[in-house]
């Protein structure tokens, strides 16, 4: 069972799986580094008290983005947070700050509802905080809502060789049951520098949008997390391994 996983961020789906009982190999496709354009990341936290909100998608740009912003001595008491994500939530709580919002899925639709449900969006300044490559539904869907957005890359995604090297190796001798992944980045970076096909091994999601990936490229999810953390994914791979036993 792989984990394509950044290898700073594996360690608890690694030791989940293996106390059910698998036999993981950690080989990431991703590793994350800086953005292109670090100035713009300096000119959004100079800008912090202009905004109402600040969006965060994943841990990742919470690590790339927070503390930075925090140790500037910039950030407002009163910026509220939304956190997309549990795992986004715990982060942002690892850096001493609170969450305002946490939508219940990790999905557009669910944070603008989630903002309508305290009070509309029409007229917000919001920074949204992610990944360089990330694609413009959220964006789009906010602004299209009546917000001021202000998408922000404080960080991207490059490719881990050594992980690619490793993944190609193990799947040239036939020895992989079945990949995780945990974002859209390690999707295409898979089918980029691995393989354009997983005929023989079956494919986990840890959600909506990195299934919607997998599923653009023709292949099957045969596990989507529910709820969309590791431990969701760990217990949806669990249940389908004990539904094939029956």
């Amino acid at each position: 069972m792989v984990v394509t996983r950044p290898r700073e961020q594996a360690h608890d789906l690694v030791r989940e799986l293996t106390e059910k009982g698998a036999n993981v190999l950690v080989a990431p496709m991703i590793a994350v580094s800086s953005p292109r354009d670090p100035a713009a990341v300096r000119h959004a936290i100079g800008s912090l008290g202009s905004y109402d909100w600040i969006v965060f998608t994943s841990a990742n740009g919470v690590r790339a983005f927070l503390p930075q912003a925090i140790q500037s001595g910039a950030f407002p008491r009163d910026l509220k947070i939304c956190a997309i994500g549990e795992v986004t939530a715990a982060a942002v709580g690892s850096e001493g700050k609170t969450v305002d919002l946490l939508p219940p899925e990790y999905v557009a639709e669910s944070l603008i509802k989630a903002f309508h449900a305290l009070g509309g969006i029409s007229g917000l300044r919001i920074l949204l905080a992610r990944a360089e490559s990330a694609r413009a539904v959220l964006p789009e869907a906010l602004r299209a809502s009546g917000a001021d957005v202000h998408d922000v890359a404080v960080y991207r995604t490059v490719p881990d060789q050594a992980g690619i090297s490793l993944l190609k190796e193990e799947l040239a001798n036939s020895r992989i049951d079945l990949i995780t992944f945990t974002s859209s980045s390690s999707v295409r970076n898979f089918a980029d520098m691995v393989a354009k096909d997983l005929t023989g091994a079956k494919i986990a999601s840890i959600g909506p949008v990195t299934s919607r990936t997998i599923r653009d490229l023709g292949w099957q999810v045969d596990v989507e997390a529910k709820p969309h953390t590791s431990r969701g994914l760990v217990d949806g791979i669990t249940n389908y391994y004990r539904n094939q036993l029956r």
